[in-house]
C-alpha cells in the first residue's frame, strides 16, 4: 500500500491510500458522515461510507436498529470517523491513538523537540507498548532517520525488542 496525492481534487492536501485492489480510499469526513446519518442514517448509509458494509446492511434491514442505533450514532459518529481514518491510515492520521495520547498529555509532537530522541520514544511507549517507525515519527518530533537510529539504540540496549512479522513489517516491543 502506498499513499499518494489525489489529482484533480479541490483539497490538494488530502491523501488517498492506494489499496491492493487498485482503488483508493480517501480520508473520511465527519461532515459527510453526519449528513449521511441525518438524511439516510436509518438505511445505514454512514456505515457504508465508513467502510463497514456489514453494519450498514444490518441498519438497512432493521431501520437503524429500530432507530436506537441511529440515536447512538448521533452521539458517537465523530469517534467512529476517527477510527475509520485510523484503520485506513494507521496512527499517522491526526485523530488516531498516537495524537490522542499527546492531546491528553498536553503535548504536541513539536513540543517534544526539547527531549532526546530516546526520551520521546519512551514517553510514547508508556501509552503504547508496541510501536512502529511510522508511529514514532507521527507521535514525536523525530524524522524517519532519527526514529530508526533511536529505536535501534534502544533495541541494542535491551530496552525494546525488534519484531518482524511475516510480511517484513518491523515493530518494537517495549513491554
Amino acid at each position: 500500500m502506498k499513499l499518494r496525492r489525489r489529482r484533480g481534487h479541490r483539497s490538494p492536501g488530502l491523501l488517498d491510500k492506494q489499496t491492493e485492489t487498485g482503488y483508493s480510499e480517501a480520508v473520511k469526513s465527519k461532515g459527510i458522515a453526519y449528513i449521511l446519518l441525518i438524511f439516510a442514517g436509518l438505511s445505514g448509509a454512514h456505515h457504508f461510507y465508513l467502510g463497514r458494509p456489514g453494519k450498514g446492511l444490518l441498519y438497512l434491514c432493521t431501520g437503524g436498529l429500530f432507530s436506537l442505533g441511529w440515536l447512538y450514532d448521533l452521539f458517537t459518529l465523530g469517534r467512529q470517523v476517527d477510527e475509520a481514518n485510523t484503520r485506513i491510515y494507521g496512527s499517522a492520521f491526526p485523530g488516531s491513538r498516537t495524537f490522542v495520547i499527546h492531546h491528553e498529555q498536553g503535548m504536541r509532537p513539536s513540543e517534544m523537540a526539547g527531549y532526546s530522541a530516546e526520551k520521546q520514544i519512551l514517553m510514547l511507549s508508556s501509552h503504547s507498548p508496541v510501536l512502529t517507525v511510522r508511529e514514532v515519527v507521527a507521535g514525536t518530533s523525530l524524522d524517519v532517520e532519527e526514529a530508526e537510529a533511536a529505536l535501534a539504540k534502544l533495541s541494542d540496549r535491551g530496552i525494546a525488542r525488534l519484531r518482524v512479522d511475516s510480511e517484513g513489517k518491523a515493530s518494537y516491543d517495549f513491554g
